[in-house]
């Protein structure tokens, strides 16, 4: 499997974009969302939600391209249906963090200070999760380092994700805060949570494939 890697170099190229593309909204996402929690969802927010939708639509664009090219030119064979689970699950990814953004816009849901510092830790777990699984795709690649640690990370921040989202949810429902605002608040930490989630699928099939071996 490896070997045919090795010889798909434009493949590995074209996956390699992606992962460029998904660092680069990640960026923008994690300006948006530090800049949404102490300045509210206006007109600055609605900019840098456009940008990761951007990020997002090339995404889409770049992943039915890589799917066309496994098909249509019969590029691996023998592993071409877990490629395109790994690059599904790195799209989940992206789609939830759009969809975050566009919640917190089209709702105009403002978040309680209360919370601001724990929210920032969260997206910052958020980050360093979603961080790891470039390296380990090209390591995956590559095969010149193990990549397990990389997968332990990513299983890591998950876990400490959950933490932190209890934690901020129990303020949340603990402040004098009106009802259907607690509710939206809620709904908002569950789905940055669910980013490392998703984060944690990709790391289990690019651990699927790693174990695999099929040279």
């Amino acid at each position: 499997m490896f070997k045919s890697f090795k010889r798909n170099r434009r493949l590995v190229q074209e996956i390699n974009r992606y992962l460029g593309i998904m660092d680069r909204s990640f960026q923008v996402f994690n300006n948006a969302v530090t800049y949404w929690l102490h300045n509210g969802p206006d007109n600055t927010f609605q900019q840098k939600m456009e940008k990761v939708t951007g990020f997002e639509h090339e995404a889409d664009d770049l992943v039915h391209n890589i799917e066309k090219a496994l098909y249509k030119k019969s590029l691996l064979p023998e592993v071409r249906e877990d490629i395109m689970l790994m690059l599904e699950s790195m799209d989940d990814v992206i789609d939830q963090s759009h969809s975050l953004l566009q919640d917190i816009y089209s709702q105009q849901i403002a978040f309680a200070p209360s919370c601001r510092e724990d929210m920032l830790k969260l997206l910052q777990i958020t980050l360093e999760t979603q961080g790891y699984i470039a390296p380990a795709v090209n390591k995956l690649f590559e095969r010149k380092q193990d990549i397990s640690e990389d997968l332990v990370k990513i299983n890591e921040y998950e876990a400490q994700c959950d933490v932190y989202q209890i934690k901020i949810i129990s303020t949340i429902f603990s402040s004098g805060e009106e009802g259907s605002r607690k509710i939206l608040q809620r709904d908002i930490v569950k789905e940055l949570g669910h980013i490392t989630d998703f984060c944690e699928n990709t790391a289990d099939v690019i651990s699927i494939i790693n174990v695999k071996k099929v040279y």
